[in-house]
């Protein structure tokens, strides 16, 4: 049986939680820790059967927190999905080097933050769900599990998404039942393709579509960055911002009272 020290926040973080505790998995593997926000590590707590658990609040990097709680529930793996910080090399050899990350993104190509809207916007036709072995390095390593989404010409970022976290859950799924049924977990290398890392503010200088005049650009730049209630495109109107809507988001518009 793995021990697991579990590392991450938001849905298909929970997704993954939820099945980890299925009695299937739990006899295979087991969560000793757990850094995560405190809204999480509660639920978790709550909800939890599967005996103590050593929590981690994730509100900065806290490696000494982290090495310490591996130290005390003799953590034999390590599963990050959504985390917020950089793992050090440290942290890594602690569990032998039983690593994983769940990365929302195709690798190398989407490294860093928002790849759906940069996705959308760049104008694929599909995105992919990522398992790979951790690095101390962020989003590098050999891949394990991929799992692709189609992007049609009507998806917003919102809509995608939705669309990606039942992606994640396939590829998480396929490395439950390697574990399960002890088979080594994939390794191969990623392809040799060019790798961009997109910072959390990227998106920020994309908003303002004042000067776009191509009708395509500007149909992918509403779509990619219509991602309610935290963004979406707006053209300038003196000192207003107009904000461009894409048809496809009017009924999430009404969906989440905004309309």
């Amino acid at each position: 049986m793995q021990k697991l020290i579990f590392l991450g926040q938001r849905q298909i973080a929970w997704n993954a939680l939820v099945e980890i505790a299925k009695p299937e998995n739990r006899e295979h593997l087991r969560i000793v820790a757990m850094v995560s926000d405190h809204a999480t590590c509660e639920r978790f707590r709550a909800e939890s059967d599967g005996g103590e658990i050593v929590f981690v609040e994730n509100d900065r990097r806290r490696t000494q927190d982290i090495l310490s709680a591996i130290r005390k529930t003799g953590a034999t793996g390590l599963l990050s999905i959504q985390h917020n910080w950089i793992l050090s090399e440290d942290v890594l050899a602690a569990v032998g080097g039983w690593a994983f990350n769940l990365h929302n993104a195709r690798l190398p190509h989407y490294q860093g933050y928002n790849s759906i809207s940069h996705a959308i916007i760049n104008g694929d036709s599909e995105f992919v769900s990522t398992i790979h072995w951790m690095t101390d390095k962020v989003d590098e390593g050999d891949l394990a599990y991929e799992e692709v989404t189609p992007i049609d010409g009507t998806d917003t970022a919102l809509t995608l998404h939705r669309k990606t976290i039942d992606a994640a859950g396939r590829a998480f799924g396929r490395f439950l039942s390697d574990v399960r049924n002890a088979r080594p977990i994939p390794r191969y290398a990623p392809p040799d393709a060019p790798r961009r890392f997109y910072g959390k503010s990227d998106l920020h200088g994309l908003l303002d579509v004042s000067s776009e005049a191509d009708p395509a650009k500007l149909d992918r730049l509403s779509r990619g960055l219509f991602y309610p209630p935290h963004n979406a495109a707006y053209r300038m109107v003196g000192e207003r911002k107009i904000y461009q809507i894409p048809e496809s988001g009017l009924v999430d518009l009404v969906d989440i009272g905004l309309r």
